[in-house]
């Protein structure tokens, strides 16, 4: 009975922590963005998140206009929307 209620306790505190890592998460990109392009691999080599959190986190940056993508030497890249080397 006592694991129970321990189970049942921790599942609210861990859904409220994944709420807040999603919003960390596009924080932690945008941020990343704003000092240089980059690409999805190495995004996700940098923050050690796998290609698809990290094309995800991409995708809700781009969608909120806090991101660009473009296409440069055959390779996506990321930029910040202030990001002086994306206007380049």
């Amino acid at each position: 009975m006592q694991n129970a209620k321990i189970g049942t306790a921790d599942a609210a505190p861990t859904a409220q922590v994944a709420r807040t890592d999603a919003k960390t998460n596009q924080d932690v990109l945008a941020e990343l963005l704003q000092h240089r392009m980059e690409t999805v691999e190495s995004l996700s080599l940098i923050t050690g998140w796998d290609e698809a959190a990290t094309q995800t986190t991409l995708l809700s940056l781009i969608a909120a206009g806090r991101v660009d993508c473009r296409l440069r030497n055959g390779h996506r890249m990321y930029a910040g929307r202030d990001c002086t080397h994306a206007r380049a």
